[in-house]
């Protein structure tokens, strides 16, 4: 992990962090589950260093800058980055750890309901 945590941006075809050290690190399991996913685009520290909801589908930032915003210089770039940023945490909320408990409880008794399904079948 870097000290500067601030400009820290991961990509999910870049490796994940392997760090035994930070193996129960939010960041080091968000970048897995995010390469598993083949998420396009960029994440920044702020966005790995949370609980959100990862799915088939979910995108990173566009890296691409417009020529129109990049005429008009490194202000206006730093801008369109922060703004992207932003956007991207609204429509990713963070989940709490009740909400975490909660779905995975629905994901249990969705499992043993298609086992028992099966086993009806046979």
């Amino acid at each position: 992990m870097l000290k500067d945590n601030s400009k820290y941006i991961w990509y999910s075809d870049e490796d994940p962090c392997n760090n035994p050290e930070y193996k129960d690190n939010i960041v080091a399991i968000n970048q897995k589950k995010l390469k598993k996913k083949n998420a396009p685009g960029y994440f920044t520290y702020n966005m790995l260093n949370r609980n959100f909801i990862i799915k088939r589908g979910i995108e990173g930032i566009d890296p691409d800058v417009p020529d129109s915003v990049e005429s008009r210089g490194q202000k206006a770039i730093d801008k369109l980055y922060r703004d992207r940023e932003e956007a991207w945490l609204n429509s990713h909320p963070e989940i709490s750890n009740k909400q975490i408990e909660k779905n995975r409880n629905l994901a249990m008794k969705g499992s043993e309901a298609l086992k028992r399904y099966k086993e009806g079948k046979k």
